[in-house]
């Protein structure tokens, strides 16, 4: 039956410091998953470089720690993420170019608005649920499908500069696409980014200096 499953189940392991701080523990689990991201953002910063692991570790590794974070945090209602996610992917596969862009945002704003309606008629009391994260995954696959509408329709010339360094010209491959929905730095909370700055972090080619030499991301 639907309830407040449907939208937040997540863990209640730290009840007990909830209860002693004073706070809901679905903020707590937020909380901590945000404390601890940041020694996990040092460690792929420093350790796993574009210089010393491959590309697929680096794209692999944030996903799974992203999925680990929604799941502690929202527990079987991380469905609706991998739903939405999944769907989008065949949407942009199986869409032609040329409304891929009308096709995802008509897909993804509704399944978000459906889910505050639902949430609204369903939930008592206010929780700290997956709506959250997929609001900001609907903006990244709204960018991507735009992206992808810019790169594979549109002529160079109709693109400002913006739209011409962000365009592609194909679709993402499935884990590079999982990666940049789910990535543990910014998958709870934001911010969102544009795939292409997301992949030129992971190729390494985010920070280049005057002097053309790589930095060590």
């Amino acid at each position: 039956m639907p309830g407040t499953h449907t939208f937040y189940d997540g863990s209640t392991v730290l009840q007990p410091i909830a209860d002693i701080i004073g706070l809901e523990v679905d903020k707590v689990n937020l909380l901590l998953c945000q404390l601890i991201s940041l020694p996990f953002a040092y460690l792929h910063y420093h350790m796993f470089t574009s210089t010393r692991i491959s590309q697929t570790a680096r794209v692999a590794c944030p996903t799974v720690l992203g999925l680990m974070f929604c799941y502690f945090c929202f527990g079987n209602a991380l469905k609706h993420l991998l739903l939405l996610v999944g769907l989008s992917y065949i949407i942009m596969c199986l869409s032609p170019p040329r409304i891929v862009h009308k096709c995802i945002f008509t897909f993804a704003m509704g399944y978000l608005v459906f889910l505050h309606w639902y949430r609204w008629y369903v939930l008592t009391a206010y929780y700290l649920d997956v709506t959250g994260p997929m609001m900001i995954l609907v903006q990244k696959i709204t960018v991507l499908a735009f992206n992808l509408h810019d790169g594979k329709v549109k002529k160079s010339e109709e693109l400002n500069d913006m739209q011409k360094k962000e365009a592609l010209k194909s679709l993402p491959d499935i884990l590079s696409f999982l990666s940049y929905m789910f990535h543990f730095q910014a998958v709870l909370t934001g911010p969102a980014c544009f795939y292409t700055d997301y992949m030129a972090w992971i190729n390494g080619t985010a920070a280049i200096g005057k002097d053309g030499k790589v930095s060590n991301v």
